[in-house]
């Protein structure tokens, strides 16, 4: 008969204290005194506790998946104002290099065109014309002139060729030269 009684007692300890453990994994510090309070009030009635509990728990993962999906909206946000930094810094990398490097367009890649007034236009001695624009970047042409309509002052477009190398453009005008960027 004893051993009866002990059985008993073990095996009801380690329903208390197994109910017990589910108040452990709530992290909300209200939410898991509530699951105690209800769990050790209602200890005479085990059934109501456990519902209790599942619902208290139930209410935890509630809160919780509120909280990742609030996480997972920033985290978002995030990483698109980086992906539009990291754009405007591609774009004006680009911009400092254009007609220096080859590089292979990509098909969602824009076409970059290079706005700029012309400083100076000068024939080299091999008739190639030498034009340097404002924002400091010289360019040479790749055909030869003998007599050409470039003027101080004229405003150009530079943009990339059809098939290779880089066209100077007079909008208004029509004047187009094939040019190479020297500096």
């Amino acid at each position: 008969m004893h051993y009866f009684f002990y059985i008993l007692i073990t095996l009801s300890a380690q329903s208390l204290f197994s109910d017990a453990s589910l108040c452990v994994s709530i992290e909300n510090d209200i939410e898991r005194l509530e699951c105690y309070d209800n769990f050790y009030q209602d200890n005479l009635s085990q059934n109501s506790s456990i519902d209790s509990l599942i619902e208290i728990k139930e209410k935890a993962l509630i809160v919780k998946e509120e909280e990742l999906n609030k996480k997972e909206i920033q985290l978002a946000e995030e990483q698109s104002k980086l992906a539009l930094k990291e754009k405007e810094l591609d774009s004006a990398q680009e911009r400092r290099w254009f007609g220096f490097t080859k590089r292979i367009k990509e098909p969602d890649e824009e076409e970059i065109t290079i706005s700029s007034k012309i400083e100076t236009v000068a024939t080299k001695l091999n008739y190639q014309l030498l034009i340097i624009l404002e924002n400091d970047q010289h360019w040479v042409s790749v055909e030869k002139f003998r007599r050409h309509k470039l003027k101080d002052g004229y405003d150009v477009e530079i943009t990339k060729g059809f098939l290779s190398g880089f066209a100077l453009r007079v909008p208004g005008k029509k004047i187009k030269i094939r040019v190479s960027r020297i500096k």
